[in-house]
């Protein structure tokens, strides 16, 4: 508010003026970054996950989830699988391939040896906060 009183108060006539002073308005900034970087990443799934009916929609469909855990060399592995499904997609066996489930979720995840070898320690994260360039 006191800007606009000061910017006010000056007469019609005076030149265009900074009230503030020429050295509260000066500043620059330069910034560089280079970098570049690649990822990939490929992969097969194959399993069979026993599921259950979660839910029954409005129009006949079912909505199923499913969850499989592994353990290898000490290594947990866990799938879990959720979607919309189809009852006369269900397989005489009472198998349904996953190209038939809609709205298809599968999480992949695994924890062990190799799995915390993946992950930044301790010191790469303290060094990511206390200086992120």
């Amino acid at each position: 508010w006191w800007q606009d009183y000061v910017l006010r108060r000056l007469p019609t006539h005076a030149p265009k003026v900074n009230p503030f002073g020429a050295a509260a308005i000066k500043g620059s900034m330069t910034s560089e970054f280079e970098g570049d970087g690649t990822t990939s990443r490929s992969g097969d799934l194959s399993a069979f996950i026993t599921c259950r009916v979660s839910d029954v929609l409005a129009n006949g469909n079912l909505r199923i989830v499913g969850t499989r855990e592994i353990l290898v060399n000490h290594e947990n592995q866990v799938i879990v699988l959720s979607g919309v499904i189809r009852p006369r997609d269900i397989s005489d066996q009472n198998i349904i391939a996953s190209r038939f489930i809609s709205d298809a979720k599968i999480a992949y995840s695994g924890s062990g040896v190799i799995d915390d070898r993946q992950r930044p320690g301790w010191m790469a994260n303290f060094l990511n906060t206390v200086w992120p360039f």
